[in-house]
């Protein structure tokens, strides 16, 4: 930010760009085209003119668009890591604990021969030596849906209407130990107490050889102590002798491995769909096409730029060293070596923008009724900070919007809508593909407030839900393998814990998972977190006045969070707003 003083007049000229040529930089008060002078409008013109060309789009064959650039170091420079340090760290920390662990650890021993050998991981050095919290509770039925509620994929989960799906034909003679005397099972749908998750999306998804996963199913009970249980899995989609519904009433380790074939299912929606696609992917073209049509000056720039910070930068690595040939995927998931983007095509065919606002997907899911489904706290700590995040959008949003008028008259809007709907975010028409629901058009001050809270949202608070807490659920492999090495049961009674110990993999596959996720969870020293603006793109009063509301609603929001998580065993600390960083960054 630069101050200049003509007639005792001060004039604040905010940058924040890397000056490589000569650039010209607006006073920093926001405007709209329609207000500007033709030669103001020039200057706006040519600006998005020169993202145009530096930005072209990159067809990802079905799949969300991105900018035609094969690796970070060719990016723009106002699009890469400021620093050589934040740049390399990514692929550093994770091939150095990944190098470190499998010497320690294979020094020691090389076969998991009993679950206290995936405790000499950490003992190894990584995290300080801490064993994660969950290598105590994992075995737990309540521990095992509890994460289902708060742990590091809470999306998943929904409430069960009417009536289970034929293709899981759970009766009251399989969960009879599980409900209470009396409840039927039926009783305890109609009463909103069932609920399920369903990895179907993995059906038909290749994986290599020496590798397992099943489209798994669960069914969850609220219990009369207002506890969350799993009370039947069904490994397969299609009911049959050779795909049994597993119970808690089963032999123990019948129990615990049909278990982890179902936490390592969801792993790779969680992975591919929940967290990858629909926040890393899906916010990669917004943040294009807002650079290719909207100026610095504009106050959606203005407002939207800080919760776009590193995110192309860290897609562009991501594509190379995470799901491109040999990288994290394909070493460390059941679905690697092509299965994965298989996966995001599919899920790309599903996508619906609508469900980026969390009101709207908590009610799709029935998951928004406290009073049914207790302790959810994804659910409700997602919901005041949408509320805030809501809230400061409008008063942004009605500073530089008088009326509906003016969204309409706005032709930079209508631009980045237009390019985001037809080449950032495009319907391909392929079989089976949803209509996305990516807005044609915004006209109102009400769809533009709404639409722009979905992007904050889910930059912020959504990709913090399903990114941070990866190495609480993953480093543990027992807890959620993210590879199964054998195939899975298909009769009652024939599991040893030899073959779950097996089944759960090698000591490479741990090394790899441990790595990964620790590197993918820990907050880079220069992170920024939500409400936090150190840069000053906004000069109006009304504008800073509203900043500071938002940042006092969030330290309201962290109190209560900080009251409630100290009466509960397992704190739900992912969206703490302190904890929440402002941009897709990792």
């Amino acid at each position: 930010m630069v101050k200049v003083t003509k007639q005792n007049v001060a004039g604040y000229f905010p940058c924040y760009q890397w000056v490589t040529t000569d650039i010209t930089v607006r006073e920093a008060k926001a405007t709209l085209a329609f207000e500007d002078n033709k030669d103001l409008v020039a200057l706006r013109q040519e600006e998005v003119g020169k993202w145009r060309e530096i930005l072209p789009w990159h067809d990802w064959e079905s799949m969300p668009s991105y900018p035609d650039y094969p690796d970070h170091d060719a990016l723009p420079r106002d699009l890469q890591f400021e620093s050589e340090k934040r740049r390399d760290m990514n692929d550093y920390r994770k091939e150095g604990v990944y190098n470190f662990l499998l010497q320690k650890v294979v020094s020691v021993f090389k076969d998991i021969e009993t679950y206290y050998d995936y405790t000499k991981f950490f003992k190894a050095g990584v995290n300080d030596g801490k064993v994660p919290d969950v290598a105590h509770r994992w075995r737990t039925d309540r521990e095992f849906a509890r994460q289902f509620l708060q742990g590091v994929h809470p999306t998943a989960i929904r409430r069960v209407e009417k009536t289970l799906p034929k293709k899981f034909p759970v009766t009251d003679d399989h969960v009879k130990g599980s409900l209470g005397r009396g409840v039927t099972l039926q009783q305890a749908i109609d009463a909103g107490h069932i609920y399920m998750v369903d990895c179907e999306l993995l059906v038909g998804i290749p994986v290599p050889e020496d590798r397992y996963v099943t489209p798994a199913m669960a069914l969850f009970y609220v219990n009369a102590n207002d506890t969350l249980v799993p009370i039947a899995i069904q490994l397969e989609q299609e009911p049959g002798p050779g795909n049994p519904i597993w119970t808690p009433q089963d032999p123990h380790q019948d129990w615990l491995l049909v278990k982890a074939f179902l936490k390592c299912a969801d792993a790779q929606i969680h992975e591919i769909h929940g967290h990858l696609l629909h926040t890393h992917l899906v916010m990669e073209p917004v943040m294009t096409s807002l650079l290719r049509n909207v100026p610095r000056c504009h106050p959606i720039f203005k407002l939207l730029i800080p919760h776009m910070r590193y995110t192309i930068a860290i897609n562009t690595l991501g594509r190379v060293t995470l799901v491109g040939t040999g990288g994290f995927v394909d070493r460390g998931m059941a679905v690697g070596g092509g299965g994965h983007l298989d996966l995001i095509r599919l899920g790309y065919r599903k996508f619906d923008w609508r469900l980026l606002n969390v009101p709207h997907a908590l009610a799709k899911r029935k998951v928004d009724d406290a009073a049914k489904l207790p302790a959810y706290y994804y659910r409700d700590d997602s919901l005041k900070l949408w509320d805030a995040i809501k809230t400061f959008v409008k008063e942004i949003v009605r500073i530089y919007y008088k009326g509906d008028k003016q969204v309409k008259q706005d032709s930079e809007l209508k631009s980045w809508i237009d390019d985001l709907h037809t080449k950032g975010l495009p319907q391909h028409g392929l079989p089976g593909e949803v209509d996305h629901n990516v807005p044609k058009s915004i006209d109102s001050v009400a769809d533009l407030i709404e639409f722009l809270t979905c992007i904050v949202f889910c930059c912020s608070a959504q990709h913090a839900a399903e990114n941070f807490g990866q190495f609480d659920a993953y480093s543990f492999n027992p807890n959620a393998p993210m590879i199964m090495r054998q195939p899975p049961p298909t009769k009652k009674g024939e599991v040893t814990p030899e073959r779950v110990l097996a089944s759960l993999g090698t000591v490479e596959d741990s090394c790899t998972q441990i790595a990964a996720t620790w590197t993918l969870a820990t907050f880079s020293e220069d992170e920024v977190f939500l409400g936090d603006y150190p840069e000053r793109h906004f000069k109006e009063d009304a504008a800073v006045k509203a900043i500071e509301g938002f940042q006092a609603e969030l330290r309201r929001i962290e109190a209560e969070i900080n009251e409630r998580n100290d009466g509960i065993e397992v704190p739900y600390i992912y969206l703490k707003p302190s904890r929440v960083p402002n941009s897709i960054a990792v």
